[in-house]
């Protein structure tokens, strides 16, 4: 396969991604708590809203950017 189909492909992920980044977030307070990291667990429950939107806007960002290279390559 050609690099631009590699480019399309990993954009696509990216964009699947993008609505189950809540879920993560939650697996991630969870695994903190289990290492028992309480303030950082506790810090990412607090920001939780703050960081789905930051993760979201990074996921979103990042897809652009391959799908622009996508596209140039063709």
């Amino acid at each position: 396969m050609s690099e631009t189909i590699y480019y399309f492909i990993i954009a696509a992920i990216l964009v699947a991604l993008i609505p189950i980044v809540p879920k993560f977030l939650c697996l991630r307070i969870k695994i903190l708590r289990f290492l028992r990291w309480k303030s950082l667990a506790d810090w990412h429950a607090r920001h939780f809203g703050g960081l789905v939107i930051a993760v979201r806007a990074i996921m979103g960002v990042i897809a652009i950017v391959v799908l622009i290279l996508g596209i140039k390559g063709l």
